[in-house]
């Protein structure tokens, strides 16, 4: 029996209906996978029942819980979203300021009723007044001369790019390739292993775990269901060296 050292967890692809037709998406690079087969049994028993005389399997399932490395966008289509909307949206944004003559002056213009106030100390002020030019914040002449944090919301972002998730979105039915590379130890050449599952869909939502001063590393759970087919294929394993050149 030959044994390969697998190394990286590589990328992750769907396949996904668009259409008449399909597109694929390489919707993470892999930081973590773990995909999980079961087999279930169904024992035939008789006379005493304390010892089957057969055993056949029922049903195949699986789960599928995949931690990446960084956040590729599309994945919110996986679950649902539909495209993207690049209309303009408030961003919550904060900057520290010095109070001059009891005001303040946003560089950016803030949405009404979204401002939060903190002193030096990080207690919030409450007594302000927002002037109608959306960048004025008078009323502050107690802390004349100290520096404020001024948090707001505003609509003067760029560049957006935004997916809604509602309550009666739908998951996407998907197949996924996983593929990584490893070296042959015996020619060091390439080689690539891949997992195929021919159909999964998303299980709840996305999941994200932020921690101060770490990278945050989003994560999703799929589920693998019958895809159907008339071998009764569900997942198909490969190993192979890839072509000169890549």
């Amino acid at each position: 029996m030959q044994w390969n050292l697998l190394r990286g967890a590589g990328v992750a692809r769907a396949k996904i209906p668009s259409g008449t037709t399909y597109t694929y998406i390489v919707f993470m690079t892999l930081k973590e996978i773990n995909l999980g087969i079961t087999a279930e049994d169904v024992r035939q028993t008789g006379g005493d029942r304390l010892f089957p005389l057969d055993i056949y399997t029922h049903t195949k399932s699986g789960r599928v819980r995949i931690t990446d490395a960084q956040l590729l966008m599309s994945i919110f289509e996986l679950l649902g979203s539909g495209a993207a909307d690049t209309s303009s949206i408030d961003f919550l944004v904060h900057e520290n300021l010095t109070v001059a003559s009891g005001s303040v002056t946003t560089t950016a213009n803030y949405t009404t009723g979204t401002i939060s106030i903190l002193d030096e100390d990080g207690n919030a002020i409450t007594s302000f007044t927002e002037d109608g030019d959306n960048t004025g914040i008078s009323g502050l002449g107690a802390y004349d001369g100290t520096v404020v944090r001024v948090d707001y919301d505003t609509p003067d972002a760029t560049g957006i790019t935004s997916y809604a998730l509602h309550v009666n979105d739908l998951p996407l039915y998907f197949e996924l390739t996983q593929s990584s590379n490893y070296i042959e130890p015996s020619d060091n050449s390439l080689r690539s292993f891949q997992v195929l599952i021919y159909r999964l869909r998303m299980v709840g939502n996305l999941e994200f775990t932020f921690r101060h001063g770490e990278f945050s590393a989003p994560v999703l759970e799929a589920e693998i269901l019958d895809p159907g087919r008339s071998d009764e294929e569900v997942v198909r394993y490969k190993f192979g060296t890839l072509p000169a050149g890549l």
